[in-house]
């Protein structure tokens, strides 16, 4: 058997609303096996394993260019966010330079 999808998922402490939250920062499948079922059970198999943890939200980003993307997590119950702030990354130049300041 060689798989043909997979999540990848971390769980969580928010200190603001002091429970356990897992986000989802990955959910991939083999192309050829979309449209079958797989991201929908890899979901499931994820959200049992969360409740039977206590956790009792689970968070993700799509692209909102990914309309199959948005349209499955709509499917499976997601609602969607409106952000309260805005993403950040740091990278290439920046990332070196920032390494290079002091640590307290």
């Amino acid at each position: 058997e060689v798989p043909v999808g997979f999540t990848v998922a971390r769980d969580w402490m928010s200190f603001v609303h002091a429970k356990k939250v897992r986000t989802i920062d990955l959910l991939y499948v083999e192309e050829v096996f979309r449209k079958c079922g797989i991201a929908t059970a890899l979901m499931a198999a994820v959200a049992k394993d969360a409740w039977s943890k206590g956790i009792r939200r689970i968070d993700t980003i799509a692209n909102k260019k990914n309309h199959s993307a948005n349209a499955f997590y709509k499917q499976l119950g997601f609602e969607k966010r409106i952000p309260y702030g805005y993403d950040y990354r740091i990278e290439g130049k920046s990332l070196k330079d920032l390494s290079k300041q002091k640590v307290l």
